[in-house]
Order: C-alpha cells, then structure tokens, then sequence
C-alpha cells in the first residue's frame, strides 16, 4: 500500500503468518493536510485477533476525522477495549500525526518503538503508555519530534524483530537498525525494500511465527 503527497511518502505491508491476521495498518490524510498514521498489534492470532483487528480499525476510523491529540485517541480507544472485555486480549499500537508545520506527534501504546532515521542519527520513539485494553485508567502521554527533509519514520510490529533463522535466532532491533542505517536518505520504498529483504534472507526456510507489519513514511 502506498500514499504520496507533497508532504509524505508513505508506504506500508503485512503479512500474515495465518490466513488471517492480527496486524493492522491504517492511514488518513485531514482536510487541512495533516496526516494521521497508525500501526497496531492484537494480541494472539487467528480468527479471534482478526474479529478485535476489525474492531480497532472500526474504532480508529471514528477518531480520525477528529482534532484530539495521540493521547486522546489511544485513551478513548483503551475506554472502549476494556468495556468490550474480549477475552482479555490487548492491543498495541503506534499512532501518530504529522502536522503542516513538519511536526510530528505519537502516542507509543505498548508498542516495538518506530525508528526516527534521520541525517545522523537513530532515534526511538517511545513517550506513549500501556498497550490500550489491559487497564481501564492507563494513562498515555504524547511525544513530539520536528522530523526534516529526507528523514525516515519506519514503523513495525514484532513479527519483524522475533522473526528467527534456523539456528533459532531472532532477528532483532541491532540488525534492523544496521539495515536502516544502510537505507538512510532512501525512499520509503526502497528502505521497505531493503527491510523486507533482509529479514526473508535471514529467516530462510523457517516459517513466520507472528504476522509481520511494516510502515515507512519518507519525509519530503
């Protein structure tokens, strides 16, 4: 899937690790030109954690129209998991929004912290809270970080790091953050490319365990 806009590229894939899954991407451009972003992971997998994936995504489509901050949308979203009470399953999510002004803001709900790939440096971003349906009264903070021209944002779930080889080993953030800085001042969609080939490469013959999302957003 991919968007473009004089602002943003961005593109984003899952793969399942069963006929359904419990990874979910989503993306919605507002009337002002801001742009909010969201990758979430439901706990479990099957058909259960495809019925709550359905559920958020109904859930984060109602928030993306509106002008709350990342905090108040994984808060409200957290309200309503722990009042539908699904088998005590949890979600973990990144959301963020990125401002006309190149300003980005995120709530990290329990999720894999995204890397910020910037001219020098890796950067994680982790402000945010609980995963949103483990606590009634989580509380959640909004980070904020200026991004500049060229920057990458790249968003994944842990399908990607716990992705294993042969031998048993995971693939890990080091050897992520070896890829991304490899991909630096790429377009997103060279730098997916460079991911998702590097992960298939190391994991060999060995099966996914976990579904696998990945979301790059190239700075324009």
């Amino acid at each position: 899937d991919c968007f473009t806009s004089p602002m943003v590229e961005l593109v984003a894939s899952t793969t399942p690790c069963r006929a359904v899954g419990g990874d979910l991407f989503d993306y919605v451009e507002h009337e002002d030109g801001a742009l909010a972003f969201t990758v979430a992971d439901v706990a479990g997998k099957g058909t259960s954690a495809a019925l709550l994936t359905a559920v958020v995504q109904g859930l984060l489509a109602g928030e993306s129209d509106g002008k709350d901050t990342p905090e108040q949308v994984c808060s409200r979203l957290n309200r309503a998991l722990c009042r539908r009470a699904v088998a005590s399953r949890y979600v973990t999510l990144f959301y963020g929004e990125l401002g006309s002004d190149r300003t980005l803001t995120y709530c990290n709900a329990g999720h894999n912290a995204p890397f910020l790939v910037t001219a020098g440096d890796l950067v994680r971003l982790e402000t945010g809270g609980t995963p949103v349906g483990l606590f009634d009264f989580g509380q959640y903070e909004t980070g904020r970080v200026e991004v500049s021209a060229g920057d990458l944002l790249v968003i994944f779930s842990d399908g990607l790091t716990e992705a294993v080889n042969a031998a048993g080993d995971e693939f890990g953030d080091e050897r992520l953050a070896d890829v991304l800085t490899s991909v630096r001042g790429q377009s997103a969609a060279g730098a997916l490319s460079a991911v998702v080939k590097a992960v298939t490469e190391f994991a060999g013959a060995e099966p996914a365990r976990d579904d696998m999302t990945i979301m790059v957003l190239r700075f324009n």
